[in-house]
């Protein structure tokens, strides 16, 4: 049977904690989470003036529903209220297994699938151990907390478990290794993904080879502790750090060191904020062309002519001699028709005086 810690304590039964709770309880079941954590909060409140008020699993339950309520906002600062007081719970509170449950959850919420997968197979082996765990009501309420039962949070784990081993494409990797401890909400993983309500922003650092770039994706944190390193007695702006050795070793530009040539910083939503460039360098490299040389056409070279001062006479000269000429070609053609037509006649005549070629007939 679920338990029902809150009945224990006969000095809650009709006081100002026990109808905070149901208000609480009415504001969860409604789905309006940031009234119901306010309402959790004041019954904390006033059941600090109880006895055995530490001892008392009722705070542990309180305090995971608040921490659920407060991972349904999605708000960057209730996640990290939220991971903050699990991981308290976690280290100071027995026979809770749902508490990994909840703290994978909102690990994957933040993208964040290793340190998820590491608590749900933490989970399943205190599972595997003991089927017997103790099941929670949602306190002034009959409703039992669905994971605190063992066929439930069984049936999310391996749930939760199909979601962490799938490939979740990283929108950017981090350059440096140990972003879970330099960010300031530890809800961030080398691997990058914009959609993360984690992410505040990222720097992109590019070098200047001219065949293959080195390009570096720094968190905003891991990007300040860089140039810490670079310079740690001297502080740097980001312009500073232009021309400066690239990261990658053995990058070279034509036989000397690339430098890094730009760096792009950008916000939360994935849109630019800054950029710092060196001056890029204005010069053309000729194209070779590709594939085969279409054959080019030759021109002829005529000489050039000497432009007549008078052109109009030389054009009526022009056509003077043209129309003398067909004139004398027309007379031409007229006199050679003449002598096809009289040769033709003399033929005509020798036919018939052969009598077109047929044999006289003799009568006797």
């Amino acid at each position: 049977m679920p338990e029902t810690c809150y009945q224990a304590h006969k000095c809650l039964e009709n006081s100002k904690a026990v109808l905070m709770l149901q208000k609480a309880a009415e504001a969860y079941s409604s789905s309006q989470y940031q009234l119901a954590v306010t309402h959790y909060k004041a019954a904390i409140v006033m059941l600090k003036t109880t006895s055995d008020y530490e001892r008392s699993p009722l705070l542990s339950v309180i305090q995971y529903l608040i921490s659920k309520c407060l991972i349904k906002t999605s708000q960057l600062a209730s996640l990290i209220e939220a991971k903050n007081t699990l991981i308290n719970l976690i280290e100071t509170t027995e026979g809770l297994p749902m508490l990994y449950y909840l703290l994978s959850s909102l690990y994957i919420k933040t993208f964040c699938y290793k340190e998820a997968e590491k608590l749900i197979n933490y989970c399943l082996s205190i599972l595997n151990r003991s089927t017997n765990i103790t099941s929670f009501n949602i306190p002034t309420t009959n409703e039992v907390i669905p994971e605190s039962t063992f066929e439930e949070l069984s049936r999310l784990l391996v749930q939760l478990k199909d979601e962490c081993s799938g490939w979740h494409r990283p929108d950017a990797i981090c350059f440096m290794k140990n972003c879970n401890t330099t960010s300031l909400s530890n809800l961030l993983d080398r691997d990058i993904y914009f959609k993360s309500p984690a992410f505040n922003g990222l720097v992109v650092v590019t070098c200047n080879n001219n065949i293959n770039p080195c390009v570096f994706n720094f968190h905003i944190n891991c990007w300040k502790l860089k140039k810490e390193e670079l310079s740690p007695n001297i502080k740097l702006s980001d312009k500073d750090f232009l021309n400066w050795k690239c990261f990658t070793p053995n990058c070279d530009n034509f036989d000397e060191s690339s430098v890094i040539s730009k760096i792009d910083i950008y916000n939360s939503d994935n849109t630019i904020k800054s950029r710092v460039a060196l001056p890029e360098k204005n010069f053309k490299q000729q194209q070779t062309p590709k594939g085969a040389v279409r054959k080019q056409k030759i021109n002829k070279i005529t000489p050039k002519v000497p432009r007549p001062r008078n052109i109009n006479n030389i054009l009526s000269k022009s056509d003077n001699d043209q129309s003398t000429n067909v004139k004398n070609k027309y007379k031409k053609i007229k006199n050679n028709d003449e002598m096809i037509l009289i040769s033709h006649l003399i033929k005509l005549i020798q036919v018939r005086n052969f009598n077109y070629g047929i044999l006289k007939l003799t009568y006797i």
